[in-house]
Formats: C-alpha cells, sequence, structure tokens
C-alpha cells in the first residue's frame, strides 16, 4: 500500500507525507516506510518495523486519523491487489 498525502501550511507552502508498507523483512517483521517534507525540497524517511500485521494496522491507523486531523489530505493511493480485501477487513481502505 502506498498512500501520498499534503497541505499547504501557513505560508502556503506544500508539505507532503507519503506511507509506504513493505514486504515483511528477512525475520518476518513488518515495515513501514514514512516519508516526510516539502515539494520543493528533501524529504526525510522514517523506518517503523512491527512484529505482526496487526500491530501495523493498528499504528496505520493512528497515522492516518493523526494526518487527518492536521489538515493533510489524500493526493494519491495505490492498494495491490493482495491488499485490497485485508485493507478492508481492518477498516482501512
Amino acid at each position: 500500500m502506498m498512500v501520498t498525502l499534503y497541505k499547504l501550511d501557513a505560508r502556503n507552502r506544500a508539505r507532503y507525507v507519503t506511507i509506504h508498507t513493505r514486504q515483511p523483512s528477512l525475520f518476518g517483521d513488518h515495515i513501514v516506510t514514512v516519508r516526510h517534507g516539502m515539494v520543493s525540497g528533501t524529504g526525510t524517511d522514517r523506518n517503523y518495523t512491527y512484529e505482526s500485521r496487526e500491530e501495523m494496522d493498528r499504528a496505520l491507523r493512528r497515522l492516518l486519523k493523526r494526518k487527518a486531523r492536521q489538515g493533510y489530505r489524500v493526493i494519491y493511493r495505490y492498494v495491490g491487489s493482495g491488499e485490497k480485501e485485508h485493507l478492508r477487513s481492518q477498516g482501512l481502505a
């Protein structure tokens, strides 16, 4: 899954956040990469690791709710065919 959110700040500059779920690592952990920054500049990446898919889903739900409260809006989203049913069952799609 990949979601890109954006908002305009008080100085009318565009800010973005991209959330990308990765395939499980070699150790079975689930990884989420969050990139944020300004459209005109470079962004900052942070990788978060979760032991289970359910833990990752809870964290994604909290992150998306928090960003929506901060005024971010969805500009792009992509969900792979294998993830659609799982995300629907979790209330994320």
